[in-house]
């Protein structure tokens, strides 16, 4: 296989490190907000103010308005990560040629120049949902990955979401 570029390795990179953040996120932002709340004492109270998490009660913030920014924030946030996604599929399918291209015997497809060798994609536009086949299939992968899927009925109800409508 083709070794992954430099840029390749950044993006997925940044996308383990966000995986990694959003399964320690009370941690991390409690000790965010514990060195806000030090930056922000003046210096002339520094040495007589000590800062302490706040343990207990956990406040649960609810929000219930967003300042405009805030969405315009996300759709920049959006467009850099379909920008990601999109070069990793790119790379994906290069992956997925050079894998094909390895196999001595495989079918051919007719195309409209004749016999092809090439991996053909087909793009269909769907509505995605949240209950359906695509989601039980990334429920399901998610449980053989962290290999809670043992085949059994029961190991496909626990995971199938469309069983659980």
């Amino acid at each position: 296989m083709t070794p992954l570029s430099d840029d390749m390795t950044r993006v997925l990179n940044e996308l383990l490190e966000i995986r990694n953040w959003t399964f320690h996120n009370p941690q991390s932002r409690m000790v965010a907000a514990k060195e806000i709340a030090e930056k922000n004492v003046p210096d002339k109270l520094k040495e007589s103010v000590k800062i302490v998490p706040q343990l207990n009660p956990v406040i649960i913030e609810k929000v219930d308005k967003y300042e405009l920014i805030i969405l315009a924030s996300l759709i920049i946030h959006v467009e850099k990560r379909i920008e990601q996604f999109e070069a990793i599929i790119k790379n994906m399918k290069s992956d997925y040629q050079e894998m094909y291209n390895c196999i001595e015997d495989k079918p051919l497809l007719m195309t409209s120049h004749g016999l092809s060798s090439k991996v053909q994609y087909i793009e269909r536009t769907i509505t995605r949902s949240l209950i359906g086949d695509q989601t039980d299939i990334a429920q399901i992968s998610m449980a053989i990955q962290k290999s809670k899927y043992d085949g059994t009925e029961e190991a496909f109800k626990e995971w199938s979401v469309s069983l659980k409508k």
